[in-house]
């Protein structure tokens, strides 16, 4: 899926083409952020429980 493109565009492509597939029209909007593994605790660590990664 998406987190396996190599590259922000190619993520970037995939949700918009999910968001057509889902019966968007118009106006989609996407926001891909790679967040780097960091051993410490606190916002990566909150993110990945979010996630369940």
């Amino acid at each position: 899926m998406v987190a396996e493109a190599e590259t922000a565009q190619q993520a970037s492509e995939r949700l918009v083409d999910i968001a057509n597939e889902a019966g968007g029209e118009d106006n989609i909007t996407v926001v891909v952020v790679r967040i780097k593994e960091d051993t410490r605790k606190g916002l990566w660590g909150w993110l990945k429980g979010l996630l369940g990664w």
